[in-house]
């Protein structure tokens, strides 16, 4: 799939047999990347690796560096040191808009939709440099996916509820048919039901193959959803591993993750 092309949401398209590990090439490097604002160090030699067909989730507390992350890798922040690398070659000189045309797609914490607009006027917003003679099949795509987005089109998106703008704003993001995806607390301020809604559709665009980078306060829902876990505390990078080992350590869980060990 390349960028541009909608991504197929089917249920269990590209799924992995038995939910088996396969070494799959890396979409998205950063190597030592550190950042500063005034004094004051942000990121401090942050090494992540992000492979297609994987979610990986960056936990950590309020003000580790999380959303300063995502924000370096989507190009909104330039590091004062080290690289950031899109299927091994290096951004350093790639603006966003650029970054976006080659797969890269951050949804920003907060959803961001144009309240004022429609909701097909949003999706066609994220579609900016799609082929035209795709535009349709892409929007078609997000909308059978999200059938509440095809009954609202032609509303404005500010008449939405929280749980609809995200997946609107999911949903601009998938219109571009990204390499990778870049998920800023997508269940902040969401019901229950509507959380759960949002891991489905983080799992099925994993099973598509794209590549997940999730940043979320849920650590323990992120971590379930995930194939490899970060956390990060004070800008660097302090522990990594496949997810499912980080759920099972209680020494990470209880430093790290703010969870004691009764609900792992």
């Amino acid at each position: 799939m390349g960028s541009g092309d909608p991504i197929d949401l089917a249920p269990g398209a590209g799924r992995r047999p038995g939910g088996a590990t396969a070494t799959r090439p890396a979409v998205l490097t950063a190597r030592d990347v550190h950042m500063r604002f005034g004094g004051a160090k942000a990121l401090n030699g942050v090494a992540l690796e992000i492979r297609s067909g994987e979610v990986h989730a960056l936990l950590g507390a309020n003000g580790a560096g999380k959303t300063t992350v995502l924000r370096t890798l989507s190009g909104l922040l330039t590091p004062r040191g080290g690289r950031v690398l899109l299927d091994g070659d290096d951004l350093a000189a790639v603006r966003v808009e650029d970054r976006v045309r080659r797969g890269l797609v951050q949804v920003p914490e907060g959803r961001s939709v144009v309240t004022e607009l429609t909701v097909e006027e949003n999706l066609q917003l994220g579609a900016w440099h799609v082929a035209r003679g795709r535009v349709p099949g892409a929007l078609d795509a997000v909308y059978a996916r999200f059938p509440i987005l095809a009954e609202r089109r032609g509303l404005p998106a500010g008449s939405l509820s929280g749980g609809e703008q995200q997946m609107l704003a999911i949903g601009r993001a998938l219109v571009t048919g990204p390499r990778i995806v870049l998920l800023d607390e997508p269940s902040m301020g969401l019901a229950p039901k509507v959380v759960d809604e949002v891991f489905a559709v983080v799992r099925e665009i994993r099973a598509a193959g794209t590549a997940v980078l999730l940043v979320e306060q849920n650590a323990r829902r992120a971590l379930e959803a995930a194939d490899h876990g970060y956390v990060l505390a004070r800008g660097e990078v302090v522990t990594s591993g496949p997810a499912d080992r980080l759920l099972a350590d209680p020494e990470v869980v209880a430093a790290y993750l703010g969870l004691d060990d009764r609900d792992v």
